[in-house]
């Protein structure tokens, strides 16, 4: 499983009730990848859920993006 993956796989067991295990998984994802931007900013989004919150909210604007959305800046 590639890093990605292991990232949403983290994300989808993640518990708002008890956020250490995922807090520590991923920490122990950047350790594994120290310096990847990912693992670093997934960190970052497990510390913060309003950055979670942000870039769920990108995603979906992106997703609602037509060819023409993305061509015409």
């Amino acid at each position: 499983m590639g890093l990605a993956e292991r990232i949403e796989a983290t994300w989808a067991g993640a518990d708002r009730d008890a956020p250490q295990p995922t807090l520590t998984r991923f920490r122990a994802l950047l350790d594994e990848h120290p310096g990847d931007v990912a693992a670093l900013y997934a960190h970052a989004c497990a510390l913060d859920p309003g950055l979670r919150r942000y870039q769920w909210a990108l995603q979906r604007y992106a997703a609602a993006l037509t060819d023409d959305d993305r061509r015409h800046p």
